[in-house]
């Protein structure tokens, strides 16, 4: 069994993580173990790009929706979707950046009910500033590792990566099912 849990990964059985509060027993599969580190890692990284991003005076959620209306998202069901949350939940944000004019509504030329959301030119500018703080975090995360440990990195990511998109996906559509009341067909 490895060493994993504490912020040196020497927690010892009976002790409590500092980062994910998991009790460790001793007992736990590697693979378990492994995962902890995996999902603490992931805590960490959205922790330090919050950080990054409040030098940007953006929050994670903000910065997420303007690269996706970067990327052509243009609505706020479909952002809504994608966070799989719902519409109200995300006006919030929308509003914030609106009111920073970081995004504006547009009539929607294909339903007068609707808007369309577009980055102004203040907007673009900061998303392009935080895909470039994200980069520089990406990067200064690998620094530990040799050429070599960075691809075998890149293989291990790639094969998690796609999967788990997948799982995730598949969830959404099913609770999203569950919400309109139709039934889940297996």
């Amino acid at each position: 069994m490895i060493g994993v849990s504490s912020r040196n990964g020497d927690a010892a059985p009976g002790t409590r993580d500092a980062w994910s509060v998991a009790v460790i027993t001793g007992d736990e599969p590697e693979r378990v173990l492994i995962g902890r580190r995996l999902v603490q890692l992931a805590q960490v990284i959205v922790r330090l790009e919050e950080l990054s991003l409040h030098k940007l005076d953006l929050s994670y959620r903000q910065m997420r929706i303007l690269k996706h209306v970067n990327a052509g998202v243009s609505s706020a069901r479909d952002l809504a979707q994608f966070f799989g949350i719902t519409p109200p939940a995300i006006s919030e944000t929308l509003e914030a950046l609106v009111r920073r004019d970081l995004l504006v509504r547009e009539p929607n030329p294909n339903d007068r009910r609707a808007v369309v959301l577009r980055l102004t030119a203040a907007g673009a500018k900061l998303c392009q500033r935080s895909q470039l703080a994200e980069d520089e975090l990406a990067e200064d995360m690998l620094t530990t590792l040799d050429q070599q440990g960075v691809e075998d990195l890149g293989a291990l990511l790639a094969n998690l990566l796609a999967p788990n998109q997948e799982r995730l996906l598949s969830q959404r559509r099913d609770r999203d099912t569950r919400r309109r009341g139709d039934t889940v067909r297996t």
